[in-house]
C-alpha cells in the first residue's frame, strides 16, 4: 500500500432533473475497490473516499448531493495530508479521479462531470477535469494526476469552464506527470451497456479501464509485468472498438492526455516478469521499414522496431516463450499465402521470412 496515493471515486446515477443513469454507481464501486486493494491501486482505505448521488425521499431536486462543492470537499481533504509529507517523498505522491455521469465539454480537451443538481439552465455545476489538471500543475502537492471520467463530452453554448475554488500555494516540488482518460472525444456521447440487467451494466469506458487495470493481456507490459499507461490506452481504445462495434454508427473512442516524462505503472506486478529469450527475425522476401510485433491473437503491438541490420533486414528482441505474428512496416503489400508468425521457445529462436 502507498500512504502517499489518494483517491476521490465520484458515481453519479441520481440526476432528477436531466435524467438518471444506471451505470454510474457500479462503475464508481468497482474503480474504488480496485484502487483500495493491495493487490490493486494499493491505495489505503482512508485515503479513498467514494461519493455516490443520494436523493432522500421527499427532497427537492435542489437538495440531491453530490454538488459541485461536496466534490471538491472530497479532494480538499487529502491536501493537508500531503501537505505534511516530507519533501523527499513528493515523488511518490499520486492523486486517482474517477467519475462517472452526465457530462459537458466546456472546452475541447476538456471533460467536466455534471454534479447531482446540475440542470440544463446550470449546467455550470460542474467539476472540470482540466480545470484540476491545470490546478495542481500549478500546485504541485501531487507529483501524478491520474483523473477517468466515464461521461458525455458534449459542448453547451456559454457555459465556461468553471475554475476550482481553491486558492493557488507558493510550491514548487517539481514537474507533474499527467495521464487523463475519458469515456468520448470532444462533442461524442458516452453509453452504458444496455444488454446486461440494470445493476450489472457498466458504461463501455469503464468495461474497458477496470478490464486493464485488472491486468488485461494487452494492458500489461510483458517485460515488467505491470499495467502502464502507454499499454492501458491501446487496451481501452482497443476493448471499445470491439465492444461497440456495430452497434453504434462508429465504434466508440476514448481520449487520452498523456503529458510528462515516463510510464504511469499502475498497481502491483500481475505476475513475476516472465525470463526472455533472444529472437533473431530475418526479412528476405521484402523490403520492409519496421516490424511490429503482437501476441498471437491480439491486435496490440508489443514492440515496434527498425532493423538492426539490411540486406536481409534483422530485427533482434527478447521475448517471453510464446507465439507472435510479425507485421511489416512500410511494405507496399504482404507477400501472398505467406504467414508472419513465430514461436518463442526457451534457448531462443531465429526465422526468416
Amino acid at each position: 500500500m502507498n500512504p502517499l496515493h489518494f483517491a476521490v471515486v465520484v458515481g453519479i446515477n441520481r440526476y432528477p432533473v436531466i435524467g438518471d443513469l444506471t451505470a454510474a454507481h457500479g462503475g464508481a464501486e468497482d474503480f474504488h475497490k480496485w484502487v483500495t486493494k493491495p493487490d490493486g491501486g494499493g491505495v489505503s482505505p482512508e485515503n479513498a473516499t467514494l461519493v455516490r448521488a443520494e436523493l432522500s425521499a421527499g427532497a427537492t431536486a435542489e437538495q440531491v448531493r453530490p454538488t459541485r462543492e461536496a466534490i471538491y470537499t472530497a479532494l480538499e481533504d487529502f491536501m493537508p495530508r500531503v501537505r505534511a509529507a516530507s519533501p523527499g517523498d513528493w515523488a511518490q505522491t499520486r492523486l486517482y479521479f474517477y467519475g462517472a455521469g452526465h457530462g459537458i465539454a466546456p472546452e475541447a480537451r476538456d471533460a467536466a462531470l455534471l454534479a447531482a443538481n446540475a440542470s440544463r439552465d446550470r449546467y455550470g455545476r460542474h467539476v472540470s477535469c482540466v480545470s484540476l489538471l491545470e490546478y495542481f500543475s500549478r500546485v504541485q502537492l501531487f507529483r501524478e494526476l491520474v483523473p477517468f471520467v466515464d461521461c458525455c463530452r458534449t459542448p453547451v453554448v456559454g457555459v465556461p469552464r468553471m475554475p476550482v475554488e481553491w486558492t493557488d500555494d507558493p510550491i514548487n516540488n517539481g514537474s507533474v506527470r499527467k495521464f487523463f482518460a475519458c469515456g468520448a472525444i470532444f462533442s461524442r456521447q458516452a453509453f452504458e451497456e444496455r444488454d446486461r440487467p440494470p445493476d450489472q451494466r457498466r458504461g463501455y469506458f469503464t468495461r474497458a479501464l477496470m478490464d486493464g487495470l485488472r491486468g488485461a493481456n494487452t494492458a500489461v507490459n510483458p517485460a515488467t509485468g505491470c499495467v502502464t499507461s502507454t499499454r492501458l490506452k491501446g487496451h481501452i481504445t482497443e476493448h471499445m472498438r470491439r465492444a461497440t462495434e456495430g452497434k453504434f454508427r462508429s465504434p466508440l473512442e476514448p481520449d487520452f492526455v498523456d503529458e510528462g516524462a515516463g510510464e504511469v505503472v499502475f498497481g502491483a506486478s500481475i505476475t513475476a516478469a516472465p525470463p526472455t529469450h533472444s529472437v533473431r527475425l530475418e526479412v528476405r522476401s521484402v523490403v520492409v521499414m519496421g516490424l511490429e510485433v503482437a501476441a498471437f491473437g491480439t491486435s496490440m503491438p508489443i514492440l515496434r522496431a527498425v532493423p538492426s541490420a539490411v540486406e536481409p533486414a534483422v530485427f533482434e528482441y527478447a521475448l517471453p516463450v510464446g507465439l507472435y505474428e510479425a507485421t511489416p512496416i512500410g511494405a507496399p503489400l504482404r507477400p501472398s499465402g505467406q504467414e508472419w508468425l513465430f514461436k518463442v521457445v526457451e534457448g531462443g529462436v531465429t526465422r526468416a521470412f
